[in-house]
């Protein structure tokens, strides 16, 4: 696995030693960055100004690759210690700064406020905690008004859209579906 994009281009990370984490593709994080940048640019936002949640962060290869790109803020959240070491051997190996690490179960309500722009929703997808979750997410006030947000599935789950939410774009790749 390797940074796509930004700063950090190129740069390599640890990937799980087993199959428990289910990281995302180099091939599934260049399409959610190209579509992120196209939604971006049409409405004038820069990732230089984002605050970013990357929520069931396994490696942390979703929220590493914003940072490269030029997040202001990047949040690690998981409820694996196993993901949460992993994600902070990416971080101390790419010597990033301007980030936290938080355990959180986010099937449970949880209250946190951060400001959050951008948040990535990458749930395991044999638990069947996507909605759930996302209602978590949503009710915690981690999230701004006017954020965006990537949630990854596989093609059998049932994902239904939180009220007030709308799908700006849909990708299928394999056995991953992708609404932004």
């Amino acid at each position: 696995m390797r940074i796509i994009s930004g700063n950090l281009k190129g740069k390599k990370i640890f990937s799980p030693s087993d199959q428990v984490v289910r990281p995302t593709s180099d091939r599934a994080r260049e399409m959610i960055f190209n579509i992120l940048s196209s939604i971006f640019k049409k409405d004038n936002i820069s990732f230089s100004n984002l605050n970013v949640l990357d929520c069931f962060c396994g490696t942390g290869a979703l929220g590493l690759e914003s940072y490269s790109r030029g997040a202001k803020k990047v949040i690690f959240v998981d409820k694996s210690k196993k993901s949460l070491d992993l994600t902070q051997r990416n971080i101390t190996k790419l010597q990033v700064n301007n980030f936290e690490i938080e355990k959180v179960d986010l099937t449970k309500h949880f209250e946190r406020n951060a400001n959050i722009d951008l948040f990535f929703f990458d749930p395991p997808y044999m638990k069947n905690i996507l909605n759930i979750s996302l209602k978590n997410l949503i009710e915690s006030t981690w999230l701004k008004d006017n954020s965006y947000g990537v949630v990854e599935s596989n093609l059998s789950n049932n994902f239904s859209l939180p009220i007030g939410w709308q799908i700006l774009k849909e990708r299928t790749i394999r056995k991953s579906i992708f609404f932004f």
